[in-house]
């Protein structure tokens, strides 16, 4: 499994006493190479956002408006993205930042 921290975050809002994702922002839009673009889906990361929400966070933050996430994805593509699944974290999360700071070259 291989963490990605290329740039894609949440547009989060408060509602109540639930936190909602207004939009997944998918830095790869309009790049060549998009590591995120797995199938014909488009940005695995928004796809699985937009179907389980926050459910495929592994991470902890404080919630705010904008929120830096990092992601993984386990499966094969070639399946698929429904047979996959794609785990997103905060960057801001500390064990995440943690392990993060140990991966650098």
């Amino acid at each position: 499994m291989v963490w990605h921290k290329d740039g894609h975050s949440l547009n989060l809002r408060l509602e109540k006493s639930l936190l909602l994702v207004d939009k997944v922002n998918c830095p790869h839009e309009t790049a060549e190479d998009k590591p995120c673009h797995l199938t014909k889906e488009g940005c695995a990361v928004a796809w699985f956002v937009s179907l389980y929400g926050l459910e495929c966070n592994v991470g902890v933050a404080e919630p705010q408006p904008v929120l830096n996430v990092a992601w993984a994805y386990v499966g094969d593509p070639e399946d698929g993205l429904n047979t996959g699944q794609v785990w997103i974290i905060p960057e801001d999360d500390e064990f995440f930042k943690a392990w993060s700071a140990t991966q650098s070259a």
